[in-house]
């Protein structure tokens, strides 16, 4: 059996070979064994051959016909035997017009220089003005609680794009796609730039890429500390203004919720040295509970250790989540949605104009956020359970 190859682009590390389909991916980890085992089939040898070769070099048996099977399976084979190999879509870019030549100045030391200098300034005003620093009281910025819910809820979609383009923009400055979609992290709704083909980057690149998300947010904060300066401090734009980068801030530290698949976590997962450091800890909970096979034995020595701590860390992290979903959001969710069908009743009622304005504001925002992520989890659900049938 011959094979033929899709481009693939291939680079060492320090445990092995990452080899993938530029430029948006599939990646997989190999030892330097199946970097050979792909040299030599891409060279025109048949499996038998190789497989040949490969005992002469090393004296072991492999297996040259199942990796070329599991290889195929995730579209790294054009053809077998001169038949078409699995085809395996990659995903569309988002904004495919934003080249990478238009992008590149982001990735450069003077932006670095601005950047820093932009952030800087403002904690240093910070400082020196504690009528400007943010606080819980700011969230309430307005007597109407339809306006503070409005203007909240577009402001946070903003800042959420902001951030997700932070990521798309350093990841196509390095020539990587990037795909932005909605999706869920247990039961938060989030926004999230799939950046696979960011594995055909050297590491420093790909921290890049990891924490541009959080150095927009930071950016943007600034600029609102700054925009604050034009203001009364005391007034309703300064501290709406002071609202949105004290969201900004909390934002920024839940990426360090580690047990989540955040930017935090992206990056410590590739400072380790782990691959698919999520999916091994939850295929490790799943053994513990008796209900799958141990992943450590096919995992790098380096990696069994890493895995076997992150795993109930992860499993209580997600524990917590759910808890605070239950006991916390759940009655927060009710409450809002008492409080605006009783701002309904009595605006309808009067008539009283700005009690209905906040009921219906409060209602719509309500349903447009908790109806995406229910939409979300039960499209997630359904697939699981496709899956497990067809599988």
């Amino acid at each position: 059996m011959t094979v033929t190859f899709v481009e693939l682009t291939a680079h060492r590390e320090a445990d092995g070979w990452i080899v993938g389909r530029a430029p948006a991916g599939p990646f997989v980890a190999l030892p330097d064994v199946g970097m050979e085992t792909i040299e030599l089939l891409a060279a025109g040898r048949s499996t038998a051959e190789v497989h040949a070769e490969l005992h002469r070099r090393h004296g072991e048996e492999v297996d040259v016909a199942a990796f070329v099977a599991s290889l195929d399976r995730i579209g790294f084979i054009a053809h077998i035997d001169g038949r078409p190999g699995t085809t395996v879509a990659q995903p569309r870019p988002s904004l495919p017009w934003l080249r990478s030549g238009h992008l590149r100045w982001l990735v450069r030391w003077p932006a670095a220089v601005v950047w820093c200098a932009a952030i800087l300034a403002a904690v240093v005003l910070l400082v020196r003005s504690p009528e400007r620093r943010p606080g819980l009281a700011d969230l309430v910025w307005a007597d109407s609680a339809a306006l503070v819910l409005l203007v909240d809820a577009v402001v946070a979609s903003v800042v959420i794009s902001l951030h997700e383009l932070g990521h798309l923009a350093v990841a196509r400055a390095f020539g990587v796609p990037g795909t932005v979609t909605l999706s869920t992290r247990l039961t938060v709704l989030v926004a999230q730039t799939d950046v696979t083909g960011a594995w055909a980057l050297p590491r420093r690149r790909r921290v890049l890429v990891y924490l541009a998300g959080t150095a927009t947010d930071l950016l943007v904060a600034a600029g609102c500390v700054f925009a604050g300066l034009g203001f009364d401090a005391a007034g309703s734009v300064a501290t709406c203004l002071r609202a949105v980068v004290l969201t900004i801030g909390l934002g920024a530290l839940s990426q360090w919720a580690l047990f989540l698949r955040t930017d935090g976590y992206f990056l410590v997962q590739d400072l380790s040295g782990c691959r698919n450091l999520y999916g091994d800890a939850g295929r490790l909970l799943r053994h513990w509970a008796r209900r799958g096979p141990d992943p450590r034995p096919g995992l790098p020595p380096r990696e069994r250790g890493i895995v076997s701590g992150y795993a109930p860390f992860m499993a209580v992290g997600a524990v917590l989540t759910v808890g605070a979903f239950l006991v916390v959001s759940i009655p927060v969710l009710v409450r809002l949605l008492v409080v605006a069908g009783g701002d309904v009743v009595r605006g309808l009622s009067g008539p009283h104009w700005a009690d209905l304005a906040d009921g219906v504001v409060g209602l719509a925002v309500l349903a447009v956020f908790h109806g995406t992520l229910l939409w979300l989890l039960a499209r997630q659900l359904l697939g699981a359970l496709r899956r497990r049938r067809t599988g």
